[in-house]
């Protein structure tokens, strides 16, 4: 991971406040945002299936960007990953 930022900054250029994304309790309001597609392919499940769930709360809820944009706080799916439904 270090090695890519790195790429961004050039070698040996990294801020001085640089914190790996990884380690999610020292990062600040840094959150991604993923669609359903790459949900449903890490969770192996359905988009329907995926659907229902958020309908009926047992997923968590989208953050809509657009009339057509919907995605997920990858926080929120890494908690759901991580500690079940």
């Amino acid at each position: 991971m270090k090695d890519n930022v790195e790429k961004l900054y050039g070698y040996g250029d990294l801020p001085t406040n640089y914190q790996d994304p990884m380690n999610y309790s020292s990062t600040k309001f840094v959150d991604e945002l993923v669609d359903a597609k790459e949900i449903t392919d890490a969770l192996s499940i359905g988009n329907t299936k995926w659907w229902e769930g958020v309908r009926a709360g047992i997923y968590p809820a989208p953050v809509h960007l657009g009339t057509r944009c919907t995605r997920w706080r990858k926080s929120e799916i890494n908690h759901l990953i991580i500690h079940g439904v």
